[in-house]
């Protein structure tokens, strides 16, 4: 054989080996994409853990995906130091400094603490920073984590659909209680927690649809809105409820400035009026689900079925929070604004500590021990914050959230805009920093808006 068939035949052989290599890379990239995928969606599915498992299926999914990527990295030498990357590190090393200072002024004013809950928040928060940092580093962020996104609407909803069906007796998953007395609780411990999940959902869908070139996987994604809508309506969380209006009117009027911004003849009406109805969609169904329920049930107000609770009820929810709030300020300002350390910090309410033990407990639930030490907590991230870290990790949280917010309004992505605005909003209410699924929407916001930006400082139309 002369040269030249050799030659040829070499070079062959190195395209058949470099295909093989990309179609192994490719499935490799399926498989982690969807581990990573199981693992944020089962998270927040604490029912589905093994009793005196430390973890459930979702985290040690995600300690799996963890170990894989820690793995690649090192095999690369280490992932590049880019902007979003760059932001999460400073982010948990301020993080890291106000927990420990916390813990610091702890010990030197001898309060007390609950042990088991410090080692689930330190365990919780080093789950979060693999979590967080490796999912925006380098190479391929922006695909994979489009991917991701598409992968967890899809997922989600297929999830919820069998939450449903277990829920309403369609088909029976044993241990699984899908209620928590009238609110639908799907896998979760607590409604609020299949809320949030919910709430990330219907918002990622909006991004999607707002970012789709085709009117095919447009379409799919409004339609992938409808029913984390619906579910989270049903597991009547005021805080879902008041974070999805909120919602819809940032989204409207991000996107009427931005009309404003680039108005010619391409912009028609039509295509605005699309816009405001498809973000009217979600919101619509969540109203309707409260507001047929009240019409079947003909002696209850329309008013108390769309904010679930009477008067009374009402009252009672407003003096609880307070009650919390300023215990959790009074703590924070004991500590000097330095925190106390990992771990919750507040007294059990005596009106919530009645019912530990007995038959109007829910079940399924890790409730803390009043007789040990303060280990309740105020039910809001920046009071939860102040109580742990103290005034320092309340400012980086703030600054994080708000570096994220501005990257996404530079990039013109009012669906991801909104999405972290409505994480806050929820976040009044709630805990959401040790939540996986709050942290893929930071990553994927950072990641999107950073790429957004370069491609338009590119075309010279960013600012």
């Amino acid at each position: 054989m002369n040269a030249a068939g050799l030659l040829n035949r070499h070079v062959a052989y190195t395209r058949h080996l470099e295909a093989a290599l990309s179609r192994e890379a490719g499935s490799s990239t399926v498989v982690m994409d969807v581990l990573l995928t199981c693992g944020l969606l089962l998270s927040t599915a604490s029912q589905l853990r093994l009793p005196g498992m430390p973890l459930g299926p979702g985290e040690s999914l995600l300690a799996l995906w963890i170990g894989l990527m820690s793995v690649r990295e090192v095999i690369q030498l280490g992932p590049p130091l880019t902007p979003a990357l760059s932001k999460l590190m400073a982010f948990w090393c301020v993080f890291v400094i106000a927990q420990c200072l916390g813990a610091l002024t702890a010990l030197l004013i001898n309060d007390k603490h609950d042990p088991r809950w410090v080692r689930h928040d330190m365990m919780a928060y080093s789950f979060m920073i693999f979590t967080s940092c490796l999912l925006v580093v380098e190479p391929g962020a922006v695909a994979r984590l489009q991917r991701v996104a598409w992968l967890v609407v899809a997922i989600g909803n297929l999830s919820l659909l069998l939450m449903l069906a277990d829920g309403y007796g369609v088909i029976d998953i044993t241990s699984i209680d899908g209620w928590w007395w009238d609110r639908f609780r799907g896998w979760t411990a607590i409604p609020n927690t299949l809320a949030l999940l919910c709430l990330v959902l219907t918002l990622v869908s909006v991004h999607l649809a707002e970012t789709s070139r085709r009117m095919s996987t447009r379409i799919l994604a409004v339609l992938c809105m409808i029913l984390p809508a619906i579910v989270g309506r049903l597991t009547k969380s005021d805080a879902f409820f008041v974070a999805l209006i909120g919602g819809s009117l940032i989204f409207s009027v991000l996107k009427v400035f931005r009309w404003l911004q680039v108005w010619d003849q391409r912009m028609m009406i039509r295509t605005c009026f699309a816009w405001t109805l498809v973000m009217l969609l979600p919101v619509t169904l969540a109203l309707s689900v409260p507001i047929a329920t009240s019409f079947l049930g003909q002696g209850q107000g329309m008013l108390n079925g769309i904010f679930r609770k009477s008067d009374e009820g009402l009252k009672e929810d407003a003096s609880l929070r307070m009650y919390l709030w300023s215990q959790a300020v009074k703590r924070g300002l004991q500590s000097g604004m330095l925190g106390l350390g990992p771990g919750p910090h507040l007294v059990v309410p005596p009106v919530i500590a009645a019912t530990f033990g007995t038959e109007n407990e829910p079940g399924g639930v890790e409730n803390p021990d009043p007789s040990v030490a303060p280990n309740f907590e105020a039910h809001n991230t920046f009071l939860d914050l102040f109580t742990q870290g103290g005034l320092l990790m309340v400012l980086n949280f703030l600054c994080l959230c708000a570096l994220t917010v501005i990257s996404t309004l530079r990039a013109h992505r009012a669906g991801l805009a909104t999405l972290i605005c409505c994480l806050l909003a929820f976040g009044m209410f709630h805990f959401i920093v040790r939540q996986p699924i709050f942290w893929f929407a930071i990553a994927l916001s950072l990641v999107s808006a950073t790429s957004q930006i370069n491609m338009l400082r590119k075309r010279g139309r960013t600012r």
